[in-house]
């Protein structure tokens, strides 16, 4: 049985970027913010790419938005998406120590 998603890693300008591939969902959420969470505390930021999820279920998106927001305090985090039905460009992730966050 194939994964339903797999995650590919690697460095460009700076960043650490990983692609995720194929369906997101709480599992599988989980599963991307423990290896994005591995990467190495080299004063790079992360990049999460969206643009090869074939589909992506609410609570999988809200497991992954909250566990990046976790990282963000330490490290800037950005979403990004080159094409899709999701808004295009970079979003930068607040940490949840941000104003109006409780």
């Amino acid at each position: 049985m194939l994964p339903r998603l797999r995650i590919r890693r690697r460095v460009v300008a700076g960043r650490h970027v990983f692609r995720l591939e194929g369906d997101l969902d709480g599992s599988t959420a989980c599963h991307a913010l423990d290896v994005v969470a591995r990467a190495p505390w080299d004063g790079r930021g992360l990049e999460i790419d969206l643009s090869a999820v074939r589909l992506a279920e609410g609570f999988g998106l809200e497991i992954l938005s909250r566990g990046l927001s976790r990282l963000a305090r330490q490290r800037s985090v950005y979403i990004v998406d080159v094409g899709g039905p999701w808004p295009l460009g970079a979003l930068a992730v607040p940490s949840l120590g941000s104003a109006g966050a409780r």
